[in-house]
């Protein structure tokens, strides 16, 4: 693709210095006649030759600038198109490894339950890695070549207004500044707002709070559901400060049996501390980066 934009650069500047050079030669040659049949003198005819070239010099000189700025700009498209190319590579890479040390963790992980006979738990466990596999797809998928933070607040934003949902985001901090958090954070954030939002489809007046603020030096996310008006039987309630562990009906969707399963690994992963305070009226999740 480079090379077929360079051939067709030179290309088109060859196209045009040709009649440039021939309009030039056009120019002076009418100029010379004209000042010559007119005055019949020699040294007025060379003064038409110098206006003709001086003519002729000044539009070359445009010329020139306007196919320097052109070739300009096309390099600086080629840097831009390689360099998010390379981008793309690079963060493919990255997720392709993540993906690869994923898989060989679970089948190490797999493996050790099968040799102690303990079936049930290797089942569970590949079933939690496929829903894993398939929230960070979900969330990859979202936030692909683009900032992970901004990304995830504006999507859960149009999920809100879809749903009848007031999203309230309370921000006093600003998004952690090494990329590996970030990004780990970014999907937690994600998962704790579509339980929040889960949580309130049921009810008329839907409200979930986000912040992320400073809490005595330490960065803590907070997203909270008000369930005023919700069904107390369908949810099996959880005491305060339980850890990422809850019981749904079995109606509910199936990737349900794992968000939370997810967000405390993720937690887990990042060096952080999660915890889900239950109060009857209201869900609040809180992770605490260490």
């Amino acid at each position: 693709m480079k090379g077929y934009y360079r051939i067709k650069e030179k290309l088109l500047s060859r196209f045009f210095a040709i009649p440039c050079a021939l309009s030039m030669i056009t120019i002076v040659y009418v100029m010379l006649n004209v000042t010559y049949f007119k005055t019949g003198s020699a040294g007025s005819a060379t003064i038409a030759i110098l206006m003709g070239l001086s003519l002729c010099l000044l539009i070359f000189f445009v010329w020139t600038l306007v196919h320097l700025h052109k070739v300009g700009r096309q390099q600086q498209l080629e840097r831009g198109l390689e360099e998010t190319q390379l981008e793309y590579v690079e963060k493919l890479v990255e997720i392709m490894e993540e993906q690869r040390n994923d898989i060989l963790n679970a089948i190490s992980v797999v493996t050790a339950y099968l040799q102690i006979g303990k079936y049930d738990q290797a089942q569970q466990y590949l079933e939690f890695i496929a829903a894993d596999q398939l929230d960070k797809f979900d969330y990859h998928n979202k936030v692909w070549l683009e900032d992970p933070w901004k990304a995830i607040l504006e999507h859960k934003q149009e999920q809100a207004l879809l749903h009848g949902i007031l999203f309230t985001v309370e921000q006093k901090l600003g998004p952690p500044t090494d990329e590996a958090k970030k990004r780990l954070v970014a999907r937690l954030m994600a998962n704790l707002i579509d339980d929040a939002f889960q949580r309130v489809l049921k009810i008329k007046n839907r409200h979930v709070w986000l912040r992320w603020y400073l809490d005595d030096g330490k960065p803590v996310l907070e997203v909270k559901s008000d369930q005023q008006e919700w069904d107390k039987n369908s949810v099996e309630p959880m005491a305060a400060e339980e850890s990422c562990s809850y019981s749904l009906p079995d109606n509910s969707f199936d990737e349900y049996n794992w968000r939370l399963p997810i967000c405390k690994q993720i937690a887990s992963e990042v060096g952080g501390a999660l915890t889900v305070t239950y109060s009857g009226k209201s869900t609040t999740y809180r992770f605490e980066l260490q």
